[in-house]
């Protein structure tokens, strides 16, 4: 890095990433103590300030960037909906978002192995097919295993077809070389983990505080992945 991005950063980036920082790690500490206390109304206000505090840092520092800011206010919009999930309507808009949030993400991805020559042609193939036959075995197996109706199937299979995309994705740029994604594994593989609760306690059995072990995964999940691409740009 030359000295004058380094001014840069010093001037510009590292204040921003400070603030916004300590602002989220705050918010998080005090949405995941009024999840573990069962607190739901306290837990109601700040839960979507979190991807919204993300959004704008992601705003700030990278304006040509817009998959990673739509990908941070998509997840926002599904932690709104989310709040409702006992709503039908509102819990297929979560799932929605939280599509979109992943897919934004991946388009970022895609974004930067095209840049550097390494988003070759056999993936034209290789990604719809996978998608495919991911989509297909996963509608029957929601259906089968939580019991759910086919409109929740049909859209919780593109969910999870989405989400795998993204831990396979995170996989592909750390083989290409993209070394600090390492953290992006870790994020998604923590995503599923949330996913996989969250799913749980609402179809099967619910849990003692399961908004606790999901939101510290959740968010968990987010910081990481978003962290890889900021240490990425910002180096």
């Amino acid at each position: 890095m030359s000295i004058e991005v380094n001014r840069r950063f010093y001037n510009h980036e590292l204040p921003l990433l400070l603030s916004f920082g300590i602002t989220f790690l705050l918010l998080t500490s005090l949405e995941l103590v009024f999840a573990f206390l069962e607190k739901e109304k306290q837990r109601a206000i700040i839960k979507p300030t979190l991807l919204f505090t993300l959004f704008l840092l992601s705003l700030l520092l990278f304006p040509k960037e817009p998959y990673i800011y739509l990908g941070c206010l998509s997840g926002m919009l599904g932690d709104i909906f989310l709040l409702f999930k006992k709503k039908q309507d509102l819990l297929y808009l979560g799932m929605v978002s939280f599509f979109l949030n992943h897919l934004f993400f991946i388009f970022e991805m895609c974004k930067l192995l095209i840049k550097v020559n390494l988003f070759y042609n056999f993936y034209y193939f290789i990604i719809p097919s996978v998608a495919i036959l991911l989509i297909v075995l996963s509608f029957f197996g929601i259906k089968k295993i939580l019991k759910a109706d086919s409109t929740l199937a049909l859209i919780g299979s593109f969910y999870l077809t989405i989400l795998v995309l993204d831990f396979l994705f995170n996989i592909l740029m750390l083989a290409s070389g993209f070394t600090i994604f390492y953290l992006g594994v870790i994020g998604l593989f923590s995503f599923i983990v949330s996913d996989s609760i969250l799913s749980y306690t609402m179809f099967i059995k619910d849990i003692k505080r399961r908004d606790f072990y999901i939101m510290f995964t959740y968010l968990l999940g987010q910081a990481l992945f978003l962290s890889s691409v900021f240490i990425l740009f910002l180096s």
